[in-house]
């Protein structure tokens, strides 16, 4: 293997390490999924008054 090639084979395998510590820790987000409720819009406040 040539320098080059072992330092570009070195960085693919930091940056797949990195980003792979940077994904995991998402796997283990618990709860229910939900929409946020809208805010009420400006015309149903006024008409309520």
């Amino acid at each position: 293997m040539t320098g080059s090639f072992r330092l570009v084979l070195l960085l693919t395998l930091i940056t797949a390490l990195a980003v792979g510590l940077v994904i995991l820790p998402g796997c283990g987000q618990k709860g229910p999924l939900y929409l946020p409720e809208q805010p009420q819009s400006q015309e149903q406040e006024d008409s309520d008054s």
